[in-house]
């Protein structure tokens, strides 16, 4: 028998050692020991099928049970079978829970909790040498100790937002988390949320700069929903989706804790998405200055009304103008909203913008400013008319990298029904000239779409007697740029990637199931939306926009 042809000794291994060994492997190492060979692989049998249980179960964790939330940290903390919390890549929170009365399955149609379900026994849920280790995270760093005897109280008296708060930051591979709540309301009640906790738990992490004690906090690359000052100061953070953004209450406040945390090109965040915000300059230079390589920026209408956002955009791009590729607006032509406390911006603003692929405008501002600057005493001029001016502004003012450039209107609202549009229809006609210039021009040579749909439906007319934009779609067609119109059904030349905010489909625990699959991206909201009668020019809707003959001289073309 050759040295080749001797048998290998790990098959006369029995289960009961193989097991023994699987102990002290790392846990991401068992399906490379369970393929040495078929004895091995046998032997780890059980092993694997709790991997496949537990990543079935956990990859998408929640706090709707109670139990899941104590289970995973008795298994982040060595008190259980650790296979489980290791297989957590993403945690959605949905409430936090008071007392141990409430220590239920959280019921949507009954919220919090139903009634006349069995309320857990406290003994059941941890037991006192638990406690003690949950409470190490707080007990580091600078504190003096009044945390986590904060935190011990709570615990004691049936909250559940410190537990969740740990367990946040001790999973060993969490990616992402979800807060479902909105953190504003919560973050400054007498006791504080899980948000709360988490700000603490960050906040003593920047102090030491020892991320190892917090696994969940160090890897965690996505939040939606969150206290943006300390969230930023995340090693591995990528993105973060903040609902209800204030400039008042937002963790940037005043406070001079959050400020001095966050220097100058200390945050490695990529995707910001701030959803209703209200006050963006009231810190808006800690904002800009922050990141080290920021990569889109969005915006959101909701019912607050927004202030300071052209000093935003402009520290944006004189701190990150080299790296934005994605400056977007979404929702502020809707009618409830003032026109000063709006997403607009002037076309000077852009200049630092060296990367910008994806922008999002006011067509009013487009407009407006350039009949400002023919106003400037000292703008230098031409031999030329104010409209070749314009034309010559325009395409001069945009950045060169400019992929996409979405253009909304404003409405402002006239009573329940009425509507009162501050562009019509000689501001859509030369708004198309200087559109098909910025085409023939060649000097955004990577444009490939130019989205127009909103301001076609909600700009002013006299009548619908004429079909706008149609020499823009045809340059365009020419071109390879695709001009989307209300009226332009053809099919597009280029998939765009869009940067999208998370919503309720996105929740896996959640009720809703999944997103339609035939819903479409829209640049004008920022969502994913059921794609309509896909302009068909016989619906009531069509039909409010353009007259059923006008919709059939499309279709001749």
């Amino acid at each position: 028998m050759t040295s080749l042809e001797k048998p290998c000794h790990l098959t006369k291994l029995s289960t009961e050692l193989i097991l023994l060994i699987a102990d002290h492997v790392p846990l991401e190492h068992h399906l490379d020991f369970a393929c040495t060979c078929k004895r091995i692989a046998l032997g780890l049998a059980n092993v694997l099928q709790r991997h496949r249980e537990a990543h079935e179960k956990y990859k998408v964790a929640s706090d709707l049970s109670p139990y899941t939330v104590v289970n995973l940290l008795r298994s982040a903390f060595g008190y259980g079978d650790p296979i489980p919390a290791w297989h957590v890549r993403s945690f959605e929170l949905w409430y936090d829970r008071k007392s141990w009365s409430e220590w239920k399955m959280l019921d949507f149609q009954n919220h919090p909790a139903d009634d006349s379900a069995v309320a857990y026994e406290p003994a059941d849920l941890m037991r006192y040498g638990d406690l003690e280790t949950y409470l190490e995270p707080l007990e580091h760093g600078d504190s003096t100790g009044e945390d986590a005897e904060a935190a011990r109280v709570q615990m004691e008296e049936g909250q559940d937002a410190p537990l969740k708060a740990v367990l946040i930051a001790t999973l060993p591979r969490l990616l992402d988390v979800k807060f479902v709540p909105h953190p504003i309301d919560c973050l400054f009640e007498e006791q504080p949320s899980t948000l709360g906790w988490l700000q603490t738990l960050i906040l003593e992490q920047i102090k030491s700069s020892d991320w190892a004690r917090t696994p969940g906090l160090h890897n965690l690359q996505s939040v939606s929903i969150g206290v943006l000052a300390r969230l930023m100061r995340l090693p591995n953070i990528d993105s973060i989706y903040m609902r209800n953004f204030s400039g008042y209450a937002s963790g940037m406040r005043s406070s001079e804790c959050d400020i001095d945390y966050l220097p100058s090109r200390s945050s490695n965040l990529k995707h910001l998405w701030l959803d209703n915000p209200d006050l963006l300059d009231y810190h808006d230079q800690g904002l800009s200055e922050a990141a080290e390589a920021l990569l889109t920026v969005s915006l959101r209408a909701g019912n607050e009304e927004l202030q300071g956002v052209k000093s935003f955009v402009n520290l944006l791009g004189e701190n990150s103008g080299e790296t934005i590729q994605s400056l977007m607006s979404y929702d502020y032509e809707t009618t409830h909203r003032s026109r000063h406390s709006r997403a607009s911006f002037d076309l000077t603003e852009f200049s630092d913008y060296e990367a910008l692929q994806h922008l999002s405008l006011d067509v009013a501002d487009v407009t407006g400013m350039l009949s400002e600057v023919l106003k400037e005493p000292f703008i230098q001029r031409k031999d030329e008319s104010d409209h070749e001016f314009n034309l010559r502004y325009f395409v001069n003012a945009l950045p060169e990298t400019i992929e996409t450039l979405t253009l909304w209107t404003y409405v402002k609202g006239m009573g329940r029904w009425r509507r009162e549009p501050e562009v019509g229809d000689s501001e859509l006609e030369e708004l198309e000239k200087i559109l098909v210039a910025l085409m023939q021009s060649g000097r955004c040579s990577n444009l490939k779409a130019i989205y127009l749909e909103r301001i076609d439906r909600d700009a002013y007319r006299s009548s619908h007697r004429k079909i706008h934009f149609q020499e823009a779609v045809r340059v365009g067609r020419t071109l390879g740029i695709d001009v989307h119109t209300l009226t332009n059904r053809r099919k597009a030349i280029h998939d765009i990637e869009w940067r999208e905010a998370p919503d309720k489909y996105d929740l896996k625990t959640g009720p809703w199931g999944a997103r339609p699959a035939d819903w479409v991206f829209s640049p004008y909201t920022g969502r994913r939306e059921s794609p309509g009668c896909r302009k068909c020019g016989k619906c009531e809707v069509c039909l409010t926009h353009y007259t059923k003959e006008l919709w059939e001289s499309v279709e001749a073309e």
